[in-house]
C-alpha cells in the first residue's frame, strides 16, 4: 500500500490495491470497494484474470464511483483544488467526519460525495479499460 493509488485515483485510474493486512485510508467512510479492485497478495499470479473478468458495466460503475469520491482523498483546504473540487469536502473534511461519528456515533453519517463538477457529469462515453504492460 503506498501513494500510488493515490495518483492513480487523481488520475482517474481504478486503484488496483493487494492490501494483505492492510485497510484503505478512511475506508470508514469511502466505499472502496465500489471503486478499487481489491487483490490477495497470494493470487498476483492470476492478476491478468482477476482483472480481465470485470465487466465493463461493472467498470464505467466504478469510474462513476471514482468521479465523486476522488475528492474526498486530496487535501484541497492544504494543496489547493485539483479540478474545481470544493475544498470543505477533501480528505481533511472526511478525516473530522470520521472522528466526530466515532464519537457521537449516534449522529447520521453524511455522503462520502465529494462536491465536485465530476459528480455531475454524464457516464463516460468510452470506457478505459486496464492494458496489459
Amino acid at each position: 500500500w503506498t501513494t500510488r493509488a493515490y495518483e492513480a485515483i487523481f488520475h482517474g485510474c481504478i486503484p488496483v490495491l493487494i492490501p494483505d493486512k492492510i485497510e484503505p485510508a478512511l475506508a470508514d467512510v469511502l466505499p472502496w470497494r465500489e471503486f478499487s479492485v481489491t487483490v490477495a497478495k497470494k493470487n498476483i499470479p492470476k492478476l491478468d484474470e482477476i482483472l480481465d473478468a470485470i465487466m465493463p458495466d461493472q467498470i464505467l460503475k466504478m469510474q462513476n464511483t471514482l468521479a465523486c469520491v476522488w475528492p474526498r482523498l486530496h487535501m484541497s483546504s492544504y494543496w489547493g483544488p485539483y479540478a474545481d473540487e470544493d475544498s470543505r469536502f477533501d480528505m481533511f473534511d472526511t478525516l473530522m467526519q470520521l472522528l466526530y461519528h466515532r464519537i457521537l456515533p449516534a449522529e447520521p453519517q453524511t455522503t462520502w460525495a465529494g462536491k465536485s463538477s465530476t459528480c455531475q457529469l454524464p457516464p463516460p462515453v468510452r470506457i478505459q479499460t486496464h492494458h496489459r504492460i
